[in-house]
């Protein structure tokens, strides 16, 4: 083989291992610093009453962390409730729209994305590195010895994705997705703990 022939094929071959070295450097950087995200604890607030004739609120916001060194972008939360359809009520106190209404039929989870505990309850929000943000997964409403559990939409409280009977034990699922973050998800339970309350409970 010529000599000419040999060096190419070596000039070719140094290119191929370089860019190859390059490609699997940039793939582990890239995995090492991409952002973890984790499920957390619960973070349930008794909003106080206005007046005697006001409804009793507790919310319920789960910790979403970031633990790991770049920020997770476009954070997105969803939920799903294993219930029957004749589970689902018309939220009578608060008398707010609900996405799922009574009357759906043929389903046996239901749910969709739900919105953050920040300002205008956005959908999407991004988490920085080894911060934490807070989901809104649902609350707790009673008045008048009746009590319903709320779920938000992506819109925000304004507009539920639905409202459920608080008389039972429920169970679910929570994920998390992000634009350059791994899925993450946990099933988790809602028991009713007390008139005025209903725990979550991750498996």
């Amino acid at each position: 083989m010529e000599p000419w022939v040999l060096t190419l094929i070596s000039i070719i071959g140094t290119a191929i291992a370089m860019l190859v070295v390059e490609v699997l450097t940039r793939i582990i950087y890239d995995i090492l610093r991409r952002p973890i995200l984790k499920i957390g604890e619960d973070n349930p607030l008794r909003l106080p009453r206005r007046g005697g004739n006001q409804p009793l609120i507790t919310h319920h916001s789960i910790t979403i962390r970031n633990e790991g060194k770049t920020a997770a972008r476009n954070c997105i939360g969803t939920v799903f409730i294993d219930a029957q359809p004749g589970d689902l009520i018309h939220p009578f106190i608060t008398n707010l729209p609900v996405i799922l209404s009574p009357g759906l039929s043929g389903k046996r989870a239901f749910g969709g994305q739900v919105c953050w505990s920040e300002i205008n309850n956005p959908s999407r929000i991004t988490i920085n590195a080894n911060d934490q943000a807070l989901l809104d997964i649902y609350r707790v409403v009673c008045k008048g010895g009746h009590t319903h559990i709320e779920i938000p939409s992506e819109r925000g409280w304004n507009i539920l994705r639905m409202a459920l009977s608080a008389n039972k034990e429920y169970t679910g699922k929570l994920i998390i997705t992000a634009e350059n973050a791994q899925r993450v998800e946990r099933r988790f339970k809602l028991k009713p703990i007390s008139q005025h309350d209903v725990l979550i409970e991750f498996e």
